[in-house]
């Protein structure tokens, strides 16, 4: 086989060559695509093609090929599509593997096409073990076994043990935006429709990611679709867009939900993330480093970003800011990794699946790859005991791999709640740029996550209206207080909240205050006549306040809640992480180990320094308060377990 140019359908033409030369008589290619199998079998030359021809008047040796070059399967009389062919010969008998007529077999591994009984006499099974004995057991390399190849595709777990001895699987590759683009300039040529270089580009960025036939049909579906103002429907944004938005989605969910694509409403467009202020700036930083990622390599030589884990306290934003993620880097596509859909029954799919998802990942870069609490879909790799943690470490040992070695434009966003079940080589330099310690939020941000929080029910109250055609009446707050810019208005009506939240020993998490702000403006009382006009500033202190006070339990209330919260805290000042929001009660330069050779023992503390507001030297002395006591242990167990 010859190629003058690599692309995807040689490239894997290529290696079905290579297996074919080990003499392994099977080969799977692991794509449910069958007109993409049909160029793979048309390229690769393992059988060669004969036009369907009459040769009447001389006879000819029925397996010495002549090749006539046909331009499609159906045009070539030895190349044979779907299983009849082996069940039964021409006349209707079952088939005798002795009398086979050499050529190419394509034959689909699916559930619905897949006859696992292999008793039966016309049973598919039994017809492929026929074939690999008799292939194995003959020598002429002219015999019409031989002279054969079986090219299976789909999934390969249908093929049964013994039969994958023989077999090969080749993986389904991705075409690179130089081969998306020569498509895409072919295929508007063909059609006549003339398209600037700017939707060329958008169109490559929007199909990466697919395979060869998926590019192929959305840009037929696309080219074919009904004019739109007159013109064709390829040129408008909106369409395109959104045509090729719903092929995502259904291409990823074809191959197993693993990756799903996350498409924000209008609504959460809107949103802001309040709080995270460190975090934020650092994105800021790269984002026109990442929407341009090519360029940035070809002019600077330098990789993206890698990206960033967020761990901490749970429900402090941490899910929330991969969403906002999103909004900042417009255009750039979020997926999120579903590890529960990864793990397979069979020995060795996770590992597959997981392989598929990185493969998948990064043809469709530029992206963000979102892992949210990673510590518990893969919790198994940090064990030392037995079970599945062999899977687990293996699948994370390759996560680990990728995450340090891939060269593509895969931004990872992981989260995780508790990092001391996570492995100690997962924090170390080239997996992240950055790790961002989350914590609770301080007096400051959660003033601003109140205003975010009452921003969004004034949001939601407007989009509802429209939805049902109507009006939506006055604002729900008055705008003196709800404008961030009137600090010190919004100080005189959050200072008595939180002062209050402190006294009741209630430290909150943004979720806490999600939480709050529904609750209130569901207790509203005689609603009617208060929605009549906007919430002034002192009534709804009040109306929070109230709340406060009706038993509400929150992330950092009780004792058990405090000491799961230090505990947190102290797992991120050990490992250096940066905290996430600028003005955060607890730094990592202020955590202090040390030796106490008079009593032979670790020594640690936190030595920072004491707020002055009211809610923040509440929690800053409750969380101080149990770090010092933790810290002397956890050290200890620490040091005992490099040993």
């Amino acid at each position: 086989m010859q190629n003058e140019t690599k692309n995807v359908v040689s490239s894997m033409a290529q290696k079905c060559c290579d297996i074919r030369v080990t003499g392994l008589p099977l080969i799977i290619v692991d794509t449910f695509d069958k007109e993409f199998v049909w160029e793979i079998a048309l390229a690769s030359g393992l059988v060669a093609p004969v036009k369907v021809k009459s040769y009447s008047g001389r006879d000819r040796d029925y397996y010495d090929f002549l090749f006539e070059g046909c331009d499609s399967i159906q045009s070539c009389s030895n190349f044979y599509d779907q299983w009849v062919s082996l069940l039964k010969n021409k006349d209707g008998k079952a088939f005798d593997i002795k009398r086979m007529t050499p050529g190419m077999y394509l034959l689909p591994l699916t559930k619905e096409s897949w006859n696992k009984n292999a008793d039966e006499e016309n049973s598919r099974i039994k017809r492929l073990r026929d074939y690999v004995s008799e292939y194995v057991k003959s020598v002429d390399p002219t015999s019409p076994v031989r002279s054969s190849c079986i090219l299976l595709y789909g999934d390969p777990q249908y093929l049964p043990e013994d039969l994958m001895e023989y077999t090969m699987i080749v993986e389904e590759e991705f075409p690179q935006k130089k081969e998306i683009r020569e498509i895409i300039v072919q295929a508007v040529s063909e059609a006549d429709v003339p398209l600037s270089d700017e939707v060329i580009r958008e169109l490559v960025n929007d199909l990466s990611g697919f395979s060869i036939g998926n590019i192929r049909r959305r840009l037929n579906s696309l080219l074919r679709a009904n004019e739109i103002d007159g013109s064709p429907a390829i040129l408008n944004a909106k369409f395109r867009k959104n045509t090729i938005l719903s092929a995502k989605k259904q291409v990823l969910i074809e191959n197993g939900g693993i990756l799903e694509l996350q498409v924000l409403s209008d609504e959460e467009k809107a949103h802001q993330l309040a709080g995270m202020k460190n975090y934020r700036d650092w994105i800021e930083e790269r984002t026109a480093f990442m929407k341009n990622a090519e360029e940035f390599k070809l002019k600077l030589g330098i990789m993206p970003p890698k990206g960033v884990l967020l761990c901490g306290v749970p429900g402090c934003g941490k899910s929330e800011a991969a969403k906002m993620l999103q909004i900042q880097w417009d255009g750039i596509p979020l997926l999120r990794m579903n590890i529960d859909a990864m793990m397979g029954g069979v020995v060795g799919e996770s590992e597959k699946n997981l392989r598929k998802a990185l493969k998948q990942a990064e043809a469709m870069a530029p992206c963000i790859l979102w892992i949210d609490e990673i510590e518990k879909g893969l919790s198994g790799a940090s064990s030392k005991s037995g079970g599945d943690s062999g899977t687990f470490k293996r699948m994370f040992g390759r996560l680990l791999g990728w995450m340090q070695d891939n060269k593509k434009s895969c931004f990872i966003f992981a989260t995780a709640n508790d990092i001391s079940q996570l492995p100690v080589e997962f924090f170390r330099k080239g997996r992240f740029d950055e790790l961002f310690g989350v914590y609770m939020p301080t007096n400051e941000e959660c003033k601003n996550i109140f205003l975010e929080q009452m921003r969004r029910a004034e949001k939601m109250r407007k989009t509802q209206a429209k939805e049902l055609g109507m009006e939506p009446g006055p604002d729900l707050f008055e705008k003196s207080y709800t404008d961030k810019e009137n600090e010190k208005i919004i100080n005189g009506v959050f200072d008595p909240v939180m002062n209050e939240l402190a006294q009741q020993k209630m430290f909150v998490s943004g979720a806490d205050i999600a939480e709050i702000v529904k609750r209130t403006l569901m207790d509203l009382e005689t609603m009617e006549q208060k929605l009549k006009k906007p919430i002034s500033g002192t009534d709804w202190q009040k109306m929070l306040i109230k709340t406060i006070h009706s038993g509400l339990m929150t992330q950092g209330c009780g004792y058990a809640n405090l000491n799961s919260i230090a505990a947190c805290y102290l797992q991120l000042l050990r490992k250096n992480f940066v905290p996430a929001g600028k003005d955060a009660l607890f730094s990592s330069k202020e955590y202090s180990v040390g030796w106490d050779s008079d009593n032979n023992r670790i020594v640690a503390s936190y030595n920072g320094t004491e707020p002055d507001n009211e809610y923040d030297k509440a929690l800053y002395l409750a969380i101080k308060e149990r770090i010092d006591r933790f810290a002397a242990e956890m050290e200890r167990k620490e040091q005992m377990a490099l040993f």
